[in-house]
């Protein structure tokens, strides 16, 4: 593992990546950074964006809702509620989901329920997205 770092990147239900890489760079809530292998340890919260990891000189693009990025000297763990690789996505397909969800979202009583509340958090993901796409 000489000059690389281990990456994960996890929601809760799945590890969506993790490989040994040779440098990620972060949306932080302070600006962008980048991690290498032996950095200093930190906590950060991170901002939507764009995790940009290099392996093998070759780019893998992830957009994060927010989340939290722990670093030490050998790993670099990312947590966030939704994650998605940009290269296996379409803004078609996107754009599909927030009109197949805003339809569930009408069907649904008006109010504050909690399965409204879900349901409109995650059209606000969804179009943070689109964003990015």
């Amino acid at each position: 593992m000489a000059n690389r770092i281990l990456a994960r990147i996890v929601m809760p239900s799945s590890v969506i990546f993790e490989a040994e890489v040779d440098m990620i760079n972060l949306c932080g809530q302070e600006g962008q950074f980048g991690v290498l292998s032996e950095h200093c340890k930190l906590i950060s919260n991170l901002n939507t964006g764009i995790i940009s990891i290099i392996v093998n000189n070759q780019e893998r693009k992830f957009f994060v809702y927010k989340g939290v990025a722990q670093v030490s000297q050998e790993y670099l763990n990312v947590a966030s509620e939704f994650v998605v690789e940009l290269d296996k996505e379409t803004r078609t397909n996107v754009m599909n989901q927030v009109a197949v969800l805003k339809s569930t979202l009408d069907e649904q009583d008006s109010g504050e329920s909690l399965s409204r509340q879900i349901q409109e958090d995650k059209i606000e993901k969804y179009e943070s997205l689109l964003a990015f796409i």
